[in-house]
């Protein structure tokens, strides 16, 4: 039996800027193709997605603001105390808590940028880094997100790496009804040209691939559609490093009912 698909989605979008300006602007490309995805396929509001973007300094900010149009809802942070990746997960769980009885399934998306100390890896948003468990925690003991899918993004570039390390899955959490999908890969090798020439923006692989495969299946659940997603990925660039999927969905999801 399926879960229930009544009310809308809820999309929560976390993305961190970076100092080159390639880096950056592909990063931005990867948060404004999603939301523009979400807004087009599943019609959210700004009621229905919340969007936080990192930023070093206010003069980082100002140049965000003229480089893209700048959608009202998104909200900006620079690492800073008060205005840190800590506050802002804080705040999205004081937010979900008030108002997730209005919808049916969660999106939680994090585009970040891996650094490593010692053995562990960190997802970095400028000054303050989260381990992946800290940012998957986010919905625990949310009462009205209880038995309803949560489904996590999480794309992460790390400079060099080839492959994902070994025993990586073993750091994911196993609580009920998430599906996290995992991206790591070169972040100079995470964008190329050969995709869907209609994207406004240039995307990274693992984005584009995402928006595809749901835009071209509307009747197979999602766990179907991550292997899809890998496939898409392979087809395009064999030498990719596949994204990583972990599910404990007890119920098969469709996001298209």
């Amino acid at each position: 039996m399926p879960y229930t698909m009544r009310k809308r989605i809820h999309v929560t979008i976390i993305s961190v800027g970076k100092e080159s300006v390639e880096e950056k602007h592909h990063q931005h490309d990867d948060l404004f193709e999603l939301m523009e995805f979400f807004k087009r396929k599943y019609k959210t509001t700004p009621l229905d997605m919340r969007t936080y973007v990192s930023v070093g300094t206010s003069l980082d900010e100002r140049n965000f603001r003229v480089d893209y149009e700048v959608d009202p809802s998104i909200t900006f942070f620079d690492g800073e105390e008060g205005h840190s990746i800590h506050d802002v997960l804080e705040k999205e769980k004081r937010l979900l808590e008030s108002t997730g009885y209005r919808h049916d399934v969660f999106f939680f998306v994090f585009l970040t940028h891996l650094d490593r100390i010692g053995n562990q890896e960190v997802h970095t948003f400028n000054y303050s880094d989260k381990h992946t468990d800290e940012l998957i925690t986010l919905t625990n003991g949310i009462t009205c997100l209880t038995g309803k899918p949560k489904i996590f993004l999480i794309e992460a570039h790390e400079p060099g790496l080839t492959k994902f390390a070994a025993g990586e899955a073993k750091k994911l959490p196993t609580d009920a009804d998430r599906l996290i999908l995992k991206s790591i890969s070169n972040q100079i090798d995470a964008w190329g040209d050969k995709f869907q020439k209609h994207l406004r923006h240039h995307c990274s692989f693992f984005v584009r691939a995402f928006i595809s495969v749901l835009d071209d299946n509307t009747d197979e659940d999602f766990l179907t559609l991550t292997t899809k997603i890998n496939g898409k990925i392979k087809k395009v660039n064999e030498s990719h490093p596949l994204p990583l999927t972990s599910s404990t969905l007890r119920q098969l999801l469709y996001l298209d009912n």
